[in-house]
């Protein structure tokens, strides 16, 4: 993947030099396609070779700036606990965590919007402007304004609210998740602001896919066996994965992950090896003749009294 992360990056840099404003770029694929290590792959190599190619001055510098690209989680727009358990049917709403349905859409789309205002030249704001919060619903916008994102903490497993800042310097924006490029009546007004839709393929299919899922729950402690992990599995993310492709605007870029070699996929069972005959034991015309050479042989080396 070393190769295509190079290649994308290079690929963003080139846009960045051509366009002004913010570039906005949606990277979405199945559950467990790779698409927040791809992402932040992608950012980190972007951010070094703008920083080599555009080196800021030190007059104009702020310590509190982020790099020329972020990425941005749609985990961070999780409906809380709180608002599942309010709903017509709060059992299954918790069983289909991650569902379109359980995402604050609106909220999202409130967020793409204020993305889309184009942050002003970035001279060293002061900090009383650059530091200010805002509404993200509200439509109207801030000079030099800093945009915060939600998160999501899996510790509390809800999200939290304005805690990843956007500054007026970042120009490229990475938003992962499933919904990101979706023609969904819910979702299709943020899809249609994005610059570019990217969707990340699985080499391997179906298996390897499920195979990574399962792998993720376990080792995140969502499952507590293999046995609810593969459950989680089929019941929630792999529908979930389905919608996507069903439901998704067609993507401008294709981008295939390779599948994981840790992943143990089933062994099929060998035939156990045939059993040898057993061995049988020398006939007593063989064993008296070997005892015979070698009584022989010891009559033959004795020493002379």
């Amino acid at each position: 993947m070393e190769s295509t992360i190079d290649e994308l990056s290079d690929y963003l840099v080139s846009l960045l030099s051509q366009k002004e404003g913010r570039i906005l770029i949606g990277l979405t694929g199945v559950p467990a396609s790779g698409k927040s290590t791809l992402a932040a792959q992608i950012i980190t190599c972007l951010n070094a070779k703008w920083a080599l190619l555009h080196p800021p001055l030190p007059s104009i510098t702020n310590e509190k700036e982020g790099g020329i690209g972020i990425v941005v989680g749609l985990d961070g727009w999780h409906l809380p606990r709180s608002e599942l358990a309010k709903m017509d049917d709060p059992e299954l709403a918790f069983a289909r965590r991650g569902a379109h349905w359980t995402f604050d859409a609106a909220s999202y789309i409130a967020f793409i919007k204020h993305l889309r205002s184009p942050p002003t030249n970035h001279v060293n704001p002061s900090p009383s402007t650059s530091e200010r919060k805002i509404d993200i619903g509200t439509s109207h916008s801030i000079v030099n304004e800093t945009i915060y994102a939600p998160t999501f903490s899996h510790s509390l497993k809800d999200p939290h609210s304005s805690t990843l800042p956007i500054p007026p310097s970042t120009r490229l924006i990475v938003i992962e998740g499933l919904y990101v490029s979706l023609s969904h009546p819910s979702w299709i007004e943020a899809s249609n602001m994005l610059d570019e839709r990217w969707f990340v393929d699985v080499e391997g299919g179906e298996e390897e896919v499920r195979g990574r899922i399962v792998k993720r729950h376990l080792e995140s402690r969502v499952a507590s066996s293999r046995k609810e992990a593969e459950w989680r599995a089929d019941e929630n993310d792999r529908p979930n994965g389905r919608f996507v492709i069903e439901n998704m605007l067609k993507p401008t870029r294709r981008i295939t992950s390779i599948p994981d070699p840790l992943i143990q996929y089933p062994i099929p069972q060998l035939l156990p090896p045939p059993t040898p005959p057993p061995i049988s034991a020398p006939t007593p015309y063989i064993t008296s003749s070997l005892t015979f050479l070698i009584i022989l042989a010891l009559n033959n080396n004795t020493p002379p009294n």
